[in-house]
């Protein structure tokens, strides 16, 4: 992922979960690793791939889903990012 969109992804991840809830997610998905940077990057990037495509809300939508039903506000692909 570019880091235009992984931007563009987290400004709507941040809309829809909390902090606290974010930074969960990249606590329980940490991989320890010798390099710590790396270490944060990977922990990132799994919680927002787990936040977008893994969770599912209670009428069983990911929260990809409900991003494209509103036509992805936002993302570089609608006019008005």
């Amino acid at each position: 992922m570019d880091a235009a969109w992984s931007a563009k992804a987290l400004q709507y991840i941040a809309r829809h979960l909390s902090e606290a809830q974010f930074q969960e997610l990249v606590r329980r998905l940490t991989i320890p690793m010798r390099n710590a940077q790396l270490e944060l990057e990977c922990a990132l990037q799994n919680a927002l791939y787990t936040a977008l495509f893994v969770q599912k809300d209670a009428a069983g939508k990911t929260l990809v889903e409900k991003w494209e039903s509103e036509r992805w506000p936002g993302s570089i692909t609608t006019s008005k990012s």
